[in-house]
C-alpha cells in the first residue's frame, strides 16, 4: 500500500511461470516511473511449447492476436484472454526442430492513487529465427485513479517473423 518510486536506470524484471503462466501483481498507492527507468517483461512469459496459444511447428505463438502461420500448414497459435483485461502471459512457439520462442511476460499494477509514467514498460515476445516461430507479446495492465506523464512508452509486441518462421501474436 506504500508508494513505489523507480528512478532513472532502475529496472524491474517481472517473470511469469514458464509452464503455467502464473504472474506477479504489484500494488501501491502512488507510483512514479521516471525517464530512464523500465519494467522489462520481455521473453518472460510462457516458455517454448507452453501456453494456451502455442503454435504448430514453426508457427508463431498466440495471445492477444493469433500467431503467424509458417509454410502454409504450420499454424500460429490461437488468440485468448480478455481485450479489456489483459492479465495473461504470451504463449511460446512450438518446437520446429531447432528450439522454440518464448512469450512476453506480465506487468500488472494496481494503484489506489496516481501513476506517473515517464519510463518504459515492455512485455515483448522473442523474434523468430531459423525454423523457430516467434513468441507472442505479453500483458501490461494498469489500474489507477489517474495516470500522468509525458514520456512513457508501452509495448507488448509479438516477435517478428524471419524467413519461413511465423511471427508472434500481439499482446
Amino acid at each position: 500500500g506504500g508508494d513505489m518510486i523507480m528512478t532513472s536506470n532502475s529496472i524491474i524484471y517481472p517473470c511469469s511461470h514458464p509452464t503455467n503462466g502464473g504472474s506477479a501483481l504489484f500494488r501501491a498507492r502512488h507510483v512514479t516511473i521516471d525517464a530512464g527507468a523500465s519494467v522489462d517483461a520481455n521473453y518472460r512469459g510462457y516458455a517454448g511449447t507452453y501456453g494456451p496459444g502455442v503454435s504448430i511447428s514453426r508457427g508463431g505463438g498466440g495471445y492477444g492476436g493469433a500467431g503467424g502461420t509458417a509454410g502454409g500448414t504450420e499454424f500460429g497459435g490461437a488468440s485468448y484472454g480478455y481485450p479489456n483485461g489483459p492479465v495473461h502471459a504470451g504463449s511460446g512457439s512450438a518446437n520446429g526442430g531447432y528450439g522454440s520462442g518464448f512469450g512476453g511476460g506480465v506487468f500488472r499494477l494496481e494503484s489506489s492513487g496516481i501513476v506517473t509514467l515517464n519510463g518504459t514498460l515492455t512485455a515483448n515476445g522473442t523474434n523468430a529465427f531459423h525454423d523457430v516461430g516467434a513468441g507472442a507479446g505479453g500483458s501490461i495492465f494498469i489500474t489507477c485513479r489517474r495516470m500522468t506523464g509525458t514520456l512513457g512508452q508501452f509495448a507488448a509486441r509479438g516477435g517478428d517473423t524471419w524467413g519461413t518462421s511465423g511471427g508472434g501474436g500481439g499482446g
